[in-house]
């Protein structure tokens, strides 16, 4: 064989092995999504400082809904992250000690939090327990005047409960409102200028899938 065949020949089998490592490489996808609907109350859109927004997540079983089967499937061996992240959006004071508002629990008590200039935010676990469905409240004290974000979670991961196996490996879990709309005329009721972003549009595309909620703070 010739040189030239010889380097030829090579060549093809590096490629062809590389793209067989590669494709070997990417992982399957998730076999199943899991979406949620958490409820908001009192729905409005303008509060007073004081006031609290309860965040409502709520099922008649420890199921969640997978889009991709469409159905319910049980997740009684999982545990995960509950909670959620208020933006300063206008005229909101710029990073006030304590945060942006107080996360409570379902009984008043503070929850720990984390707060900066841009965010205020607070989660915990929702472990498996004996209860035969989830029910799970968090409470968002407002504390300063402006207009606001109220974002839930995304692309939760899902961990096994101690001793058990997690039937759903690379599955996530997404919360959405359950709301008419999340007050999308309110944020854009911001000046253009004070709305400019990093991704273009990212804040209308959450206010539109109903991952934020958009409120004003008297």
């Amino acid at each position: 064989m010739s040189r030239l065949l010889q380097s030829l020949f090579f060549i093809c089998f590096i490629t062809t092995l590389m793209g067989t490592q590669c494709y070997k490489a990417a992982p399957p996808p998730p076999q199943q999504e899991f979406h949620e609907k958490v409820a908001l109350s009192p729905y409005q859109k303008k509060y007073n400082i004081g006031d609290t927004i309860w965040l409502h997540y709520q099922t008649n079983d420890k199921t969640f809904f997978d889009t991709l089967s469409n159905q319910r499937l049980s997740t009684s061996t999982l545990q995960y992250l509950f909670g959620a992240v208020l933006y300063p959006k206008y005229q909101a004071p710029d990073n006030p000690p304590g945060g942006y508002c107080t996360f409570i629990t379902s009984a008043g008590a503070p929850l720990p939090q984390r707060t900066g200039a841009s965010a205020t935010t607070a989660s915990f676990d929702i472990d498996c327990d004996a209860a035969p469905k989830y029910d799970v409240k968090l409470g968002v004290v407002l504390k300063y005047t402006g207009i606001y974000l109220l974002q839930l979670p995304g692309a939760i991961p899902l961990d096994a409960c101690s001793g058990q196996a997690n039937p759903y490996p690379r599955a996530n879990l997404y919360f959405s409102y359950n709301l008419p709309d999340c007050n999308k005329d309110l944020y854009l009721s911001i000046p253009e200028d004070d709305r400019k972003e990093f991704p273009e549009g990212i804040t209308e595309y959450g206010i539109d899938i109903k991952v934020s909620y958009a409120f004003e703070v008297n």
